[in-house]
């Protein structure tokens, strides 16, 4: 049985005469004389929060949140109604339209400012791609996603391919605008993504920041 009197059982805490203080649930207060760095870690509150349309981003998010240590929540955008009372925020969206969707925009805009966050975003474009053009519009994408976050503190950024939806595709073969169909014809290099790699590399990018 946990020890009821344990700092991790606290119900909030405070800084008294140079210590950390500790309230609990039957209300006295309880000094920890030495507070380490995993001790800090332990009493960090995260959200993983986003936006998913083809489920790419959802497998992201699921993959964060796995690799998160200590108090931590998962919901999708239309689930959240504040990010006050969490130390850092995990958001998550796809590219469109070679930017962010309206939701990105608009949730950001809403409950992101003054706040602790790290962006993970999804595309269609190969992440290690060597072509001089297709870096060039990835940074310009991935610039666009960094942009709308300009108030808040953004601690990190991930990204990584998804998989272009076969709907997708199709409307972008049926817009005639040539630059669009060659990007429907890449397609089949999208199949599977995020794929293995692409999600260790997310729990990676997770330990990673969590650790800042």
């Amino acid at each position: 049985m946990d020890d009821p009197d344990d700092w991790r059982n606290a119900v909030g805490c405070r800084f008294l005469n140079g210590h950390l203080c500790f309230r609990f649930k039957r209300g006295f207060l309880k000094y920890k004389p030495q507070v380490t760095d995993d001790d800090m870690k332990a009493m960090m509150k995260y959200l993983v929060t986003y936006w998913s349309q083809t489920g790419n981003t959802k497998k992201v998010a699921e993959a964060i949140f796995e690799a998160i240590a200590g108090d931590k929540s998962i919901r999708p955008f239309d689930e959240v109604q504040t990010l006050d009372g969490f130390d850092m925020t995990f958001i998550g969206f796809p590219v469109m339209q070679f930017g962010p969707p309206p939701e990105a925009r608009k949730f950001i805009a809403d409950l992101a400012e003054g706040n602790k966050i790290a962006l993970f975003i999804t595309h269609a474009m190969l992440s290690r791609s060597e072509n001089p053009q297709q870096k060039i519009m990835l940074e310009r994408e991935l610039g666009k996603c960094r942009s709308i976050c300009s108030k808040s503190e953004v601690t990190g950024l991930y990204h990584c391919q998804g998989e272009l939806s076969e709907r997708m595709a199709g409307e972008l073969i049926a817009s005639n605008i040539p630059m669009l169909m060659e990007f429907a014809a890449l397609r089949p290099l999208t199949l599977g993504h995020p794929d293995p790699h692409d999600l260790e590399m997310a729990k990676q990018f997770a330990r990673d920041v969590t650790a800042i």
